[in-house]
Parts: C-alpha cells; structure tokens; sequence
C-alpha cells in the first residue's frame, strides 16, 4: 500500500477558555487518512471544528496534541521556514472568497504562489495550460473586476494548482456562488482531482458537493464518521 498523503492521528485542539476558564476542545482525538487522488468532503454544522480541521492538515495551525504527517512527514516536527516551504509547494488553498489581488491580472494572480519561491522557475506554460482547461485561456490579461464570481473562483482553482501539490484544501469553495455556477465549479474540482492526480478534502455546508465527492465523512463531537447520504 502506497503511502498516505495526508495522515491525521489522534488530533486534538484546544483553544483557552473565556477569562481564563476550562479550555474549549474543537476536535476530540481526530483520526483521517486521505489517499493520492481520493476526494474526501467534510461536512458538519457551523462552530463543529470544520476550519480548524483545515487549518492543521494545511499547517496553518498545529494540534494541541496528535500528528499531521504529509506524505509521512510529521510537520510539527518541521521548523517554520520549512514549514512555510512544504505549504507553498505541496498544498494547494482554496476559499469560500476567491482572495485575487484586484491590481493583477488573472495569470499573475495565479502565479502568486510561485513568486514566493523563485528558485523553482515560473511555471507559466502550466498555467495558460490550466487556465485553457477551465475556459479562461481568453481572460489571462483581465483583471478581477472584469471577472464574474465563478470566473473568479475558477482562477483560485488553477492558482491552487499551479505548483502540482499533492493535496488541495478547500473552505467552503462553492459557498459564495449561486446554484448554477456551485455545480459548474463542483464538476471542475472533480475533473481536476482526476486528471491531477492530487488528494482533495473539501470542508462544504453543500450536500450537492459533498455528493460529488469519493468519500464523505461528516465532524460531530470532535471527530470523524462516515456520512453515507449528504443528500438527505
């Protein structure tokens, strides 16, 4: 069996209590495993611990107790610079509000994440390559505000991809978007699960997106439990 991408064991977080009272636990010993090329949705009410879930398999945050291991790496274990290298390299972001800078053009937004790493090249044949794929080959020099919603979102879906990470997060992507443009932006992010090869786990309120997904598992109490039909 091939190793996992992303492996969370017994994680636990706490944040301190009001005016020094009892800590308050977000998540209870959470166990996930997640695969190269699975697509996990999470789904669970607001204030269930689904952001923070994301923040630590993106090493945004660290557990209070347990492990995060990428690809077997333990990334508590990693000093911040290195920390900030595996971010930058092997995850890719993407967020209910789409984050473009409104002074850059779509391609320079979407080559944003590799201007943070220089020795690695510009990867811009990648990037009209990608941008061709979601249909916005023709929009590379406009700007954010020439964009619709969807257009925008599907730009933050290319520039999480551009530096070929091996897993992909993504907050509430299709939260913003009217119903239509929800699906259209919930096939691509299967489509490009697919073809990419990488591991996505989607935090969604969405049953419609959750449902497009390979596995759903649903946060209650602090951990994981399979959620068989998000459709109910």
């Amino acid at each position: 069996m091939s190793m996992p991408v992303l492996e969370i064991r017994g994680a636990t977080k706490a944040y301190p209590g009001p005016a020094g009272g009892e800590p308050v636990v977000v998540l209870r010993g959470l166990d996930l495993v997640v695969a190269a090329g699975e697509a996990v949705a999470i789904l669970g009410p607001s204030g269930s611990g689904k952001s923070t879930l994301l923040n630590l398999a993106g090493a945004l945050d660290r557990p209070t107790s347990g492990a995060v291991l990428l690809e077997g790496r333990d990334l508590a274990s990693l000093p911040d610079d290195d920390l900030a290298r595996v971010r930058n390299r092997s995850i890719g972001f993407v967020f209910q509000q789409h984050h473009l800078l409104p002074q850059l053009t779509v391609l320079e937004n979407v080559l944003l994440p590799v201007l943070a790493d220089r020795a690695a090249g510009l990867p811009v044949d990648r990037a009209m390559a990608l941008l061709d794929r979601v249909g916005l080959g023709p929009r590379v020099g406009h700007r954010p505000a020439q964009l619709s919603g969807g257009e925008c979102q599907r730009v933050a879906v290319v520039r999480a991809l551009v530096n070929t990470p091996r897993l992909v997060l993504a907050d509430e992507p299709t939260g913003a978007l009217d119903a239509r443009t929800a699906a259209a932006l919930g096939d691509l992010l299967v489509d490009l699960n697919r073809a990419e090869g990488v591991a996505l786990v989607t935090v969604t309120h969405s049953p419609a997106l959750a449902a497009r997904m390979g596995r759903r598992l649903r946060l209650d109490g602090g951990a994981l439990r399979p959620d068989p039909d998000p459709v109910t």
